[in-house]
């Protein structure tokens, strides 16, 4: 169940926020199952990239990008596209988001991502990262159960 969530940001309100992930990797699909469990859900959908066309095209995120890069949508009333978050700074926005106690640390790490030098060390760890994942899915990316049943 997603609660409806609302942040102020620069005079814009925050009334959704969707994080799209390559449906197709192991490891993109394990990271948002480890961002789910540690409660992220209630302030973020987690999408396929393959399932949200509409969504891309008011966004104006091409297919090649979907499927190379998380993306951390968040849009405004009437569903706006507000921002659009790429890469480490869309997986350090769910880390920021993540509620209670259990995930303080999670959230003050989020918090470096501002701080000069180490935003662009996580843009460059993120980038290594991404490239190896299907090594790091164990060989195999598994698809979800929404993705077979649009084949």
């Amino acid at each position: 169940m997603l609660l409806e969530f609302h942040v102020k940001m620069d005079d814009r309100t925050i009334v959704r926020r969707q994080l799209l992930y390559d449906g197709d990797c192991g490891f993109c699909q394990r990271w948002c199952e480890w961002a789910m469990r540690h409660g992220a859900e209630v302030s973020i959908e987690f999408k396929p990239c393959q399932l949200a066309q509409e969504l891309r095209r008011l966004a104006g995120i091409s297919d090649r990008e979907c499927t190379k890069t998380a993306l951390l949508i968040e849009s405004g009333e009437n569903d706006r596209i507000v921002t659009v978050r790429r890469g480490a700074s869309a997986i350090n926005g769910v880390l920021a988001s993540l509620p209670g106690k259990r995930n303080v640390l999670w959230r003050l790490l989020s918090y470096l991502y501002r701080v000069p030098g180490i935003k662009q060390m996580e843009e460059i760890g993120y980038r290594i990262i991404a490239r190896i994942r299907g090594h790091l899915s164990g060989g195999s990316c598994r698809m979800p159960a929404e993705l077979k049943k649009e084949e």
